[in-house]
């Protein structure tokens, strides 16, 4: 389906391991909470045995890798945002992307690719990207930074008036809060 007229926005993304990483744990966050909390629930579980085993070594031992894991919970990669990222080593894929009135078309080097509004199931926003969710997990990420014209505000706006969703953030569990939590829930039902 060609493109009749200009884009409405333009954007890009620079796909490397530290942006890809971004993505995965975006992705988790918003879909696979669950993996995130067993992160947590095993670390506690480890942290309240060593405390009740008293001064051994091996209480000790417990606590110090609850401790560790718990602090790594927030971070922690799913298997295939590991596999991700370690493909990405070093190396970096731009995707541009321009946003019509009819659909998004998705550019790198080797292919362009469209995506019709109604395919994307959830609008995610962090402070510096738009994640656009076609399934639970794939996303298109968007560098705000790049948004040509640079205004974050009226692109969320066309946005929210292209799919009909509306936008949340991704939960974490040091962020987690009521407001949050029911706006997720009522978007989540929208589609």
């Amino acid at each position: 389906m060609k493109s009749n007229g200009y884009p409405v926005f333009r954007a890009e993304i620079k796909y490397n391991e530290k942006t890809v990483r971004l993505l995965d744990q975006t992705v988790t966050n918003v879909f696979h909470p669950w993996y995130r909390l067993a992160w947590y629930a095993v670390s506690v579980a480890l942290i309240l045995i060593g405390i009740a085993n008293g001064t051994s070594t091996l209480s000790f031992l417990l606590l110090a890798l609850g401790c560790i894991l718990f602090g790594m919970a927030p971070k922690a990669p799913s298997r295939r945002g590991s596999q991700l990222a370690y493909a990405m080593r070093g190396k970096t894929l731009a995707m541009n992307y321009s946003f019509y009135p009819e659909k998004l078309v998705c550019k790198t080097q080797q292919e362009e690719t469209e995506c019709a509004y109604e395919k994307i199931i959830r609008l995610v926003s962090s402070k510096n990207y738009a994640y656009l969710f076609v399934d639970k997990y794939q996303a298109y990420m968007v560098d705000f930074a790049t948004l040509t014209p640079a205004d974050q505000e009226k692109f969320c706006d066309f946005m929210n008036k292209k799919t009909g969703l509306d936008w949340t953030q991704p939960l974490g569990l040091g962020s987690i809060n009521i407001y949050t939590i029911v706006r997720n829930l009522h978007s989540a039902g929208k589609k």
